[in-house]
């Protein structure tokens, strides 16, 4: 079945309707890194809006979805608390002395989530599958 045609499908094929930006000299992409070039600063910190708990329970046929963070979700289903994508590090990194530092507190902690009686990984990369969480 074909996709419906928008901007970024032409009913044949998917584009950037930019076109790709090439960089040109040697090692581009170390100089994009170094350099910062055409990037927002990002913050060092960003306060979480107050959410209510998630319930204890879910009636039949119902869901209860609690964002924590990024990609990571509290599932509750009659029965059943499903975890996704679980990151609570405060850095996002194979080491927790380097890589991206967390800007925004997760909207649960640990103490305060029921336990999951099964984890979702949709990937794996560090940002989807934080080990010492996971542990």
């Amino acid at each position: 079945m074909p996709y419906p045609v928008s901007d970024h499908y032409d009913g044949a094929r998917f584009f950037n309707p930019e076109g790709a930006r090439r960089r040109t000299g040697r090692f581009p992409m170390l100089r994009w890194v170094t350099r910062r070039e055409g990037r927002a600063k990002w913050p060092d910190r960003v306060e979480n809006r107050i959410f209510a708990p998630p319930p204890a329970e879910v009636a039949e046929g119902e869901a209860a979805v609690t964002f924590i963070g990024h990609a990571s979700f509290l599932i509750r289903l009659p029965g059943l608390v499903l975890l996704t994508d679980p990151i609570l590090s405060e850095r996002c990194s194979p080491v927790g002395w380097a890589g991206p530092r967390r800007v925004r507190p997760p909207g649960l902690t640990l103490d305060a989530m029921p336990k999951p009686d099964a984890i979702l990984l949709s990937h794996n990369h560090y940002d989807h599958c934080d080990i010492p969480t996971l542990a």
